[in-house]
């Protein structure tokens, strides 16, 4: 009986959501799709939903996501491009089976230092945000097929970007970038490097 009430109280939550948001969201959804709603926060219930795949959240007015973000343990992709977002939560590395994080159009600073251990990651995109930096965990990602990082404070890149084999697509566009790091010669797959607006005086000889 106890599985049960705690069953009914996930349906009466997600009823209640529902007809707020208009959505259509049940206890095994794969897809929440929340994009252009007005939220200023994510719905507690959405965390609850333990088959979610997918959750997007364009175009709405986050200001921050949960570090029990965790609890979406089998988590794919993650889409939250036009949001305010200042920085990412801790808790998004422990969703181990992302393969798509997509952030364009916010205003993150950072990234976590901790991205790294995300192994199955295959694109990232983090334009027009604010980043100075990438976390040098990041080149870990070994499986990463696409890097868009356009429109940022860019100035420097990690030494060891060259680790990230995968990489065919990698775009920097609109940054500060006085130099590249002489690793990039080691992406043999790269098919697709963009650097237009940014301060290179020269390309690794390599």
């Amino acid at each position: 009986r106890g599985a049960g009430e705690v069953g009914m109280g996930l349906a009466d939550e997600l009823a209640g959501l529902n007809a707020q948001l208009g959505t259509k969201l049940g206890e095994d959804a794969i897809e929440a799709d929340l994009e252009s709603l007005g939220l200023t926060e994510l719905p507690a219930v959405v965390l609850k939903l333990g088959q979610l795949t997918t959750l997007v959240l364009d175009g709405n007015r986050l200001v921050e996501l949960p570090e029990s973000l965790s609890d979406l343990s089998g988590l794919t992709e993650l889409h939250c491009r036009n949001n305010r977002l200042r920085q990412l939560p801790g808790g998004l590395c422990a969703c181990h089976r992302l393969e798509g994080l997509f952030f364009e159009g916010n205003q993150l600073s950072e990234l976590p230092e901790r991205l790294g251990v995300l192994g199955t990651l295959r694109g990232l995109e983090v334009s027009r945000n604010e980043l100075c930096r990438l976390p040098e965990s990041l080149t870990q990602c070994v499986e990463l097929e696409g890097l868009y990082c356009d429109h940022n404070r860019l100035e420097v890149l990690p030494p060891s970007l060259g680790h990230m084999i995968a990489l065919e697509e990698l775009s920097l566009r609109h940054n500060g970038l006085t130099a590249l790091p002489a690793s990039i010669g080691m992406l043999e797959r790269l098919r697709e490097l963009r650097l237009s607006h940014n301060r290179l005086a020269a390309l690794p000889v390599e």
